[in-house]
């Protein structure tokens, strides 16, 4: 099941900010450490 990042509880920013680096999915960030995937520059 694939969870796309739109259908989360993201603030808007966020989910801005995860589509521009390329992320669509709950699973594309999977591979990243926590402390990676939240990392916003």
């Amino acid at each position: 099941m694939v969870t796309k990042l739109a259908e989360l509880k993201l603030s808007k920013g966020l989910l801005i900010e995860l589509t521009q680096c390329g992320y669509e999915t709950a699973e594309d960030l999977a591979d990243k450490p926590a402390a990676e995937a939240l990392c916003i520059p």
